[in-house]
């Protein structure tokens, strides 16, 4: 175990453990805090407003390591710098870009995409200042299916 000592603009962090080495660049994906995973930036949700009983639709903007508190913008534009991780319910995960090729992974790859569109939610219902924010696979060319 250990400690964050820092957050870097890559959304990495770096971390000193309890028996002196220190470990740099650590993906959020790699760290479990006591209450589970960090939710990377981005990421759907929706949250308990204050740990109230009710759920608002919201994206990730930040974490707080020192904390271990999420800051959230929710869809009224609302934001909120201590959400809790139990008052937290992942919709879906930012998607990572996809790359350009010009061989055939790229049919694959297209392929993927277009199941990944099938079964990933409507973010349409969000402010455009939030779907601005939120990675997008919905400009990719059409697939020719074979």
């Amino acid at each position: 175990s250990g400690v964050i000592t820092k957050k870097n603009e890559d959304e990495t962090f770096d971390i000193r453990y309890n028996d002196g080495d220190i470990e740099l660049k650590v993906a959020p994906s790699s760290i479990i805090p006591q209450n589970g995973p960090i939710i990377p930036s981005n990421t759907a949700v929706k949250v308990r407003y204050r740990g109230k009983h009710t759920f608002y639709k919201g994206i990730i903007e930040d974490y707080t390591f020192d904390k271990n508190l999420y800051t959230v913008l929710f869809e009224d534009g609302e934001r909120d710098e201590k959400v809790k991780r139990q008052w937290i319910i992942i919709e879906s995960l930012p998607h990572a870009p996809v790359p350009e090729t010009s061989n055939e992974s790229t049919a694959a790859m297209q392929s993927l995409t277009l199941q990944q569109r099938k079964s990933e939610p409507n973010l349409k219902s969000l402010p455009t200042s939030m779907q601005q924010r939120l990675p997008s696979i919905h400009n990719l060319p059409p697939v020719k299916l074979r």
